[in-house]
């Protein structure tokens, strides 16, 4: 009788003491580091340079620079709503690992406070701008898409020896 109880404690023991070191490992691990998703903000490098000059620049100046930032925040906030979907397939798919989609989620949260800060320095400019900036911004984005296409189509048709006039 006694020499069913044995292995079955053995195991018991052995399972236990495993989770128990899988949960004190875990536990002293560091947290994961994280790449961030975009390296580099150059637009709001500009804006910071630009409010920390003395004497301040001219108003406009400093406008048109939270305006680049802004078009650029939603450049990447595009870019984002496009690998947000493929990395939720990866992810369903299990191509991906958890950290990955941890680090993307830490990048969403930064832009999120990027957008934030955006909108706060609209509202010191002008009244009403902070609701009106990523509208202003995203006509921005959507009129150089269209230049970009709009050039591509041209060059294709120079290659091919026609000419493309608009009237």
């Amino acid at each position: 009788m006694a020499s069913i109880y044995v292995p079955v404690i053995y195991i018991g023991v052995l399972v236990l003491g495993m989770l128990i070191f899988s949960h004190f490992y875990r536990k002293r691990r560091a947290p994961a580091k994280y790449e961030p998703w975009f390296p580099t903000h150059p637009e709001r490098d500009i804006y910071t340079t630009l409010l920390s000059q003395d004497p301040p620049p001219h108003d406009a100046l400093l406008k048109a620079a939270l305006l680049q930032r802004a078009a650029a925040d939603v450049r990447r906030l595009m870019r984002m709503t496009e690998d947000k979907q493929a990395l939720n397939q990866l992810l369903q798919k299990g191509s991906i690992n958890d950290d990955l989609w941890a680090a993307f989620q830490q990048a969403e949260r930064e832009m999120q406070a990027e957008m934030v800060e955006v909108v706060r320095e609209a509202a010191t400019f002008k009244e009403g701008w902070d609701k009106t900036i990523f509208a202003s911004a995203n006509e921005i984005v959507l009129n150089a898409r269209h230049k970009e296409q709009y050039t591509k189509v041209q060059k294709l048709h120079e290659a091919r020896g026609m000419h493309l006039s608009l009237h």
